[in-house]
């Protein structure tokens, strides 16, 4: 296989891919957050959170995953990821979770083990930000 056959193979799977999945994906770890964080408490306690810990409390990180969450269930229902709302809110999501994995990064303290979860699902989010800003659906109607 050369190198321009994997290059198209790995943009194929970035940007010609489904977002149905990866959306539910994000959705699923969102709501799980809130609910980890309402019935654990205290989980903001160890110092690779601490950052997070001064901005909002666990209950307040609880909600917005779960508005996150059920807001990427409603664009999921809703089956248009194209929207102006789609694509602002996919901006604002992607920005939310670059904050979680740069603000662990410069915690005086070493990033938990789920840190690779926290930059897959940052980087999956800005996938899903960059695609629905551009409609790569072949049968779409031309402008």
């Amino acid at each position: 296989m050369s190198l321009q056959n994997i290059w198209c193979r790995i943009v194929a799977l970035t940007i010609y891919s489904d977002l149905h999945a990866t959306r539910f994906v994000i959705a699923l770890t969102e709501l799980s957050c809130a609910a980890l964080l309402l019935l654990v408490g205290n989980a903001l306690e160890f110092p690779s959170y601490s950052i997070m810990r001064d901005i909002m409390s666990d209950k307040a990180w609880a909600f917005l995953f779960l508005v996150m969450g059920t807001t990427q269930f409603s664009i999921l229902s809703i089956g248009n990821y194209h929207t102006k709302f789609a694509v602002w809110f996919a901006g604002i999501n992607q920005s939310i979770w670059w904050f979680i994995v740069i603000s662990m990064l410069v915690s005086h303290a070493h990033p938990p083990l789920a840190f690779a979860a926290y930059f897959s699902i940052a980087t999956v989010s800005t996938l899903v930000w960059v695609r629905s800003g551009h409609n790569t659906d072949r049968r779409a109607k031309p402008r």
